[in-house]
Formats: structure tokens, sequence, C-alpha cells
């Protein structure tokens, strides 16, 4: 009895590189929790005893938002980082496959 392993063909082994690299290696290597913002959100008020904490409090929320924002442009930046690493190696892997059929 003879097993044969994604088909035994370049094709067949093609395939099966392709769902490793899809499920096994990017499960292997992905992040285990998704990354969280440390900004500290300002106590909520609607009543100022003094124009004092009235001005402290909109600048602890101009804070606050500029820290999000801030948090919000580096997970951009990594997943475009991410997307172009993943671009890459589809068009490494696709490149080989085609250069092994000519």
């Amino acid at each position: 009895m003879k097993i044969t392993v994604c088909g035994g063909t370049l094709f067949g082994l093609s395939v099966c590189a392709v769902i490793f690299f899809f499920i096994a290696i990017p499960a292997a290597r992905a992040d285990t929790s998704p990354p969280s913002h440390f900004c500290v959100q300002p106590a909520k008020q609607t009543v100022f005893s003094s124009k004092g904490l009235r001005e402290k409090y909109v600048e602890d929320v101009r804070v606050y938002k500029a820290c999000i924002e801030q948090f919000v442009e580096e997970q951009k930046a990594a997943v475009k980082v991410h997307h172009e690493a993943a671009e890459a190696a589809i068009k490494e892997f696709n490149d080989f496959v085609k250069e092994s059929q000519e």
C-alpha cells in the first residue's frame, strides 16, 4: 500500500505548502492577545466648581484623545508592515511555483 502525501506532484505539494503557510505558520506566530493602549481616560464631569477645574478637564480630554490617536496610528502602521510582509511571502511562493513549472 502506497501513501501519497499532498498528491505526490509538484502541484499537490504546492497546494500543501500554501495550506501550511496560511494555517500553521500564522497560528504559531500570531499575537496571542491584541495590543492595548495605556491611555488614561479622564473621569467624566458635567459640573465644575471653578474655571480652572474645567480647563484641567478639557486638557485631560485633549491628552487622552492624542494618546488614542497615537495608538491608532501605531496600529495602522503595524498592520501595513504585516500586510506587506504577507504580500511579499505570497509573491515569493507564486514566483517559486511559476519557476518550477517552466
